[in-house]
C-alpha cells in the first residue's frame, strides 16, 4: 500500500501543477497585496484588559488536597483507558 502511495503522490502533484494555466498564476503572482491592514479596535483594547483581570483572579482554583481529590483524578485516569 504504501508503494502505491509513494508511487501515485508524485504523479497528482505534477498534474496539479500542470492543471494551472501560466497566465492564471502570472496574474495571481503579480497581482500585489489586495489585503487589508489589521487593526485592533479601542475596544479590543478593553477587552483584552477584562480578560487579562478574570484570568489572573481566577485561573488557578485552591481546591484541598485530600483523599477525595485523588479519588477523583484516579478515577479520571483510568476512565481514560475505557
Amino acid at each position: 500500500m504504501k508503494k502505491i502511495i509513494l508511487l501515485v503522490l508524485p504523479v497528482l502533484v505534477v498534474l496539479g501543477f500542470v492543471a494551472v494555466k501560466p497566465s492564471t498564476l502570472g496574474s495571481m503572482l503579480s497581482a500585489g497585496d489586495t489585503t487589508k491592514v489589521l487593526a485592533p479596535s479601542p475596544e479590543h483594547f478593553n477587552e483584552a484588559a477584562l480578560v487579562s483581570a478574570i484570568l489572573n483572579q481566577h485561573h488557578y482554583s485552591q481546591t484541598k488536597l485530600d483523599d477525595s481529590l485523588s479519588v477523583m483524578i484516579f478515577d479520571n485516569y483510568i476512565n481514560t483507558f475505557d
